[in-house]
Parts: C-alpha cells; structure tokens; sequence
C-alpha cells in the first residue's frame, strides 16, 4: 500500500521537524504521525490506509485532500489518482515538508482561497478531510463549498476522533503536544450534518470495542 511507503518517507521527517515546538506542527498532527507508541502510531497511519483502501475501489482521477496539512495524504493519494489538489489555510506545513520528502509531480498546492471561485466547480471525484473538520465551526458552510467542488456522483471522505473519555486519557497519556484544545467538534456531530446533506457510511472505526477515530464516507444529495 502507498499508505506503507508514506510511513517510511515521512516519519522520520515528522520526528526531526518535532524538535522544534510549534502549535501549527502540534495542530497538524506531527507529533502523533511521529509518535513511538505502537497504538498511536496504528491509530493515526490506519486512518489513512482505511481511506486509501476505499478510494482504491473508486479509482478517482481528481482528488482534493482538504486540510492537507503536512501533505501526507496527499503523497498517498497520488498513487491512486492522475491529479491531487492538496489546500490548506496553513500552508507552511505543507511547504515545509517538500523541502524533506519529493513530491509525485501530480501534486499540487492550491492555497484554499482560490477553491472558491469557479476555476475548481465540479472538478473533483473525491474530496478527502481526514481530522479536520473538527477543527471548523461552520460545518454547513464547508459542505456546501464540497458540493460545488465535487462532481456528480463524487464522495467525501471524512476521518475525526470521537473526543470520548478514552480518547480524552490518551491524550493526557500521549503528552502534553496532545491537548486537542483547537477542536471545536467532534465526529459525532460532524457525522449528524453531514447526514443533514447525504448519504453517509462507516468504512472505518479506530477501534470498535473502545473507538476513539471514525472514518465514514459521504455522497452528497443532488442540488
């Protein structure tokens, strides 16, 4: 899996750009995706090979890794589909990693600004948002701009934690880089609009007797 061959290209970049403490890192999931810890390290890696699993079957050609942060996803999707957009509201994250790791060259950078004009309507199979819409208050705003992105009949994939008291322990447990104080959701209430506007499917939960991530899919309704 190209999840796999991410793992081995970007880790060791993620523990060296560590070293220096920076909320936008903390926020980007650099230290978990970096983490020693054997369940953090599954938990965090297996949320992207779930969505690389799926998006496998649909063989997209078009691929926007909404909130891309460090670009991981988007490396990995890169094997998947002929053109990846990866934006970001931050994109020095992203900026900084080229510098570490090559980049397929079927990747680009968009900064999210220029998302909303009508360059990008209707350019996109799929839509990836792995652990991002917790961290943005008006969700209907942000799937209302997925629709106008996505093709007929395209999917969003969505990944979020479950900010349940497990999760919350291992927070604490994990360190103190670990606090989720940017998150103003929860994939419970993500998943309960994103049904207000679609169809929606668990492809994944990280783990199911004690869940702490969910991953889901949603097809939107036809405006």
């Amino acid at each position: 899996m190209r999840t796999q061959e991410a793992k081995r290209l970007f880790k060791h970049a993620f523990r060296k750009a560590i070293r220096e403490k920076s909320k936008i890192l903390d926020e980007a999931a650099f230290p978990a995706y970096a983490h020693r810890n054997l369940v953090i390290d599954r938990i965090f890696w297996g949320r992207l090979a779930a969505a690389e699993r799926y998006l496998a079957t649909r063989s997209p050609k078009t691929v926007l890794d909404f909130g891309c942060g460090s670009g991981v996803m988007s490396f990995i999707m890169s094997g998947l589909a002929e053109r990846v957009v990866a934006t970001d509201i931050e994109p020095a994250t992203f900026r900084r990693m080229q510098s570490a790791v090559r980049f397929p060259p079927n990747v680009v950078f968009v900064p999210a600004p220029e998302l909303a004009g009508e360059t990008y309507a209707l350019s996109f199979d799929a839509i990836v948002a792995l652990d991002v819409l917790e961290h943005i208050p008006d969700l209907t705003e942000v799937l209302g701009r997925f629709k106008k992105l996505l093709k007929p009949a395209g999917v969003i994939v969505i990944s979020g934690p479950t900010e349940n008291a497990l999760y919350k322990l291992g927070r604490r447990i994990a360190g103190n880089r670990f606090t989720g104080d940017y998150h103003v959701s929860n994939i419970a209430r993500i998943e309960a609009e994103c049904r207000r506007h679609g169809h929606v499917q668990t492809i994944a939960v990280l783990y199911p007797v004690l869940p702490l991530f969910k991953v889901f899919t949603l097809q939107v309704d036809e405006q």
